[in-house]
């Protein structure tokens, strides 16, 4: 790095100082002026357009491709930056490298463009700089011009036979890129490919319509590009500015015979605006004729869209122009079920007010209460029993709303409109067994604090303590002891709770149940827990238990018609 001296004597312009440094070694032409960054005395000449100071460094043997270590940036990216074509000309002379990149692979001539310095670009192509060089994301030069919307530049690069559509990397022509009406009016008249699509099959009316440039999409209609154009995904430019809500973009699609009921993705324009809850869209879709109840290939109509995101101003437009309130989807699925997934309680009071049927079920069985009590909406649960849900209601597999409860407050509401605590599923699991299948701590303590049997078995027998103590749910399990859980309870398998841990290899579990007495001895013709774990190979299970008595091994039968051959090898294998 330059002295301090040194770097005084560059800023005061101080050339005989600089020279007896040369020549003192004190500072060499090619030295960082600051720290390791690369930026050398032509640099900082370069940058500062100073004739003067760039000739001397030339003069002294300066590396005209000198690279600034952040960037990659020679002297010659600075002056073209700058716009600066004197010392631009006096790099050339010096044997400069026109087609230098930076680190993400601009040339000068990039940057020139960029900036729009037009006498720059002239010197640039006139010493043969690359026209069509690509950065390394694939963009041109003219890429660049259209980006920045600079008429002036784009007609010398094209005059000089730039690519006029050259593709980056994603796909891009300048054309997507040219974000004027003069640009586009521009690359038109040099024969632009009008419906040129990128990787991901946009065409330039898609991109006008995202930027919601509404004078650009009149230009690109009316010089015939394809209104009906898809992307990959499926998603005409109608499509695409019903998501992104532009109105003023909508209507010029329609009034230029945009169809309406074109879909993407299954789904047509209204369906998008509906999602999104861009309320004028919609109410300039329907006033266009648009179809309320059409569907997606899954059944939906602009209703379900609307209330599967809770926007309620799409929902009051939507009736209001007559979207049947009760149209089921392929699976059954209702608006009313929708709202209630969203948990949206203005949503779901309006739809109730305007009729939708709350007794209505889903394909499986699945009713707006049991939806909203799997999804946790405890306000939309007690709006739907207070407006006649049945709080008993059951899917087809035995489940009831308790049963899909996913947190204290849906339990306390539907304990409150007389859920039963032990309703059994068709599998005879009661709540208590699914919240401990999905580890919801809470709703247990609080399906406890209403009374829920703590000793309901399943119809393999488990009590939910042994279920818990099987799934390895360890503060559930510390919860079922102290509200006085039976640990040695031993229902038709004939296992424990401790048994069920042991199989299961849940060494916490284990440990809390050994803390708190359970009991691991049996009588001599019975397995154990001890045979339980090391049957299935759990040895830290099998350390523990041994730890805590060592005598099990002396107390191992051997003669037990349950333990004989292979449960008795592989347990002495395991030991």
């Amino acid at each position: 790095m330059a002295s301090a001296a040194v770097i005084a004597a560059v800023h005061d312009r101080d050339f005989p100082r600089l020279i007896e440094f040369l020549r003192i070694g004190e500072f060499t032409i090619e030295e960082s002026l600051g720290g390791n960054s690369g930026w050398t005395l032509l640099h900082s000449a370069c940058s500062n357009g100073d004739v003067e100071m760039a000739e001397f460094a030339l003069n002294h043997g300066a590396d005209t491709d000198a690279r600034r270590s952040s960037n990659g940036v020679t002297p010659l990216h600075l002056v073209s930056f700058m716009g600066q074509v004197q010392v631009t000309q006096l790099l050339l002379n010096h044997g400069a490298g026109i087609e230098a990149t930076t680190s993400d692979g601009e040339t000068p001539l990039h940057v020139a463009v960029t900036e729009g310095q037009v006498q720059v670009i002239q010197l640039l192509l006139n010493c043969s700089a690359d026209i069509n060089a690509k950065t390394d994301d694939g963009r041109t030069p003219l890429h660049r011009a259209c980006r920045q919307g600079n008429v002036e530049v784009i007609r010398v690069l094209l005059d000089q036979d730039a690519e006029i559509d050259a593709r980056a990397n994603d796909g891009c022509t300048p054309l997507h890129c040219a974000c004027r009406q003069e640009v586009i009016g521009v690359l038109l008249a040099y024969n632009a490919d009008i419906n040129a699509s990128t990787n991901d099959g946009s065409t330039p009316l898609h991109c006008a319509c995202r930027q919601g440039n509404v004078e650009v999409i009149r230009v690109l209609l009316a010089k015939g590009a394809e209104r009906e154009a898809r992307t990959s995904d499926g998603f005409t430019p109608l499509c695409g500015a019903c998501i992104e809500g532009n109105v003023d973009v909508v209507r010029v699609l329609l009034v230029y015979g945009a169809t309406k009921e074109t879909k993407s993705c299954g789904r047509t324009p209204l369906h998008f605006a509906s999602g999104m809850g861009h309320v004028q869209v919609i109410q300039l879709l329907l006033n266009h004729s648009a179809d309320v109840n059409a569907k997606t290939d899954d059944g939906s109509t602009p209703l379900h869209c609307a209330c599967r995101q809770g926007n309620f101003e799409a929902v009051r437009v939507l009736l209001a122009y007559d979207a049947e309130i009760d149209a089921r989807a392929n699976y059954g699925s209702t608006p009313l079920l929708c709202a209630s997934l969203s948990g949206n309680v203005d949503v779901i009071r309006f739809l109730l007010n305007r009729g939708a049927s709350i007794l209505t079920s889903a394909k499986y069985g699945f009713t707006p209460l049991y939806c909203a009590a799997l999804q946790g909406h405890a306000e939309a649960v007690r709006l739907l029993l207070n407006r006649g849900a049945d709080v008993e209601a059951r899917t087809n597999s035995g489940h009831t709303a308790l049963h899909s409860a996913s947190n204290e407050r849906v339990v306390q509401e539907l304990a409150d409109h007389g859920a039963n605590m032990d309703a059994r599923d068709g599998f005879g699991f009661t709540p208590l067994y699914h919240a401990a299948k999905d580890h919801r701590l809470g709703v247990l303590k609080k399906l406890l604090d209403r009374g829920a049997d703590i000793e309901a078995q399943d119809r393999w027998g488990r009590t939910p303590l042994a279920f818990l103590c099987h799934y390895g749910f360890v503060e559930a399990v510390r919860l079922f002891l102290d509200r006085g859980a039976n640990m040695e309870a031993r229902p038709i398998p004939g296992l424990t709770p401790l048994d069920w841990a042991c199989r299961s290899g849940c060494v916490e579990v284990v440990q809390v149940l050994l803390n708190r007495g359970a009991v691991y001895e049996r009588p001599i013709d019975e397995m154990t827990p001890l045979h339980y774990a090391a049957i299935q190979r759990h040895r830290e299970v099998v350390w523990r238990l041994v730890r805590r008595d060592p005598i099990l091994l002396l107390n191992m039968p051997t003669d037990s018609p349950q333990v004989r051959e292979t449960k008795r090898r592989r347990l002495r294998y395991e030991l």
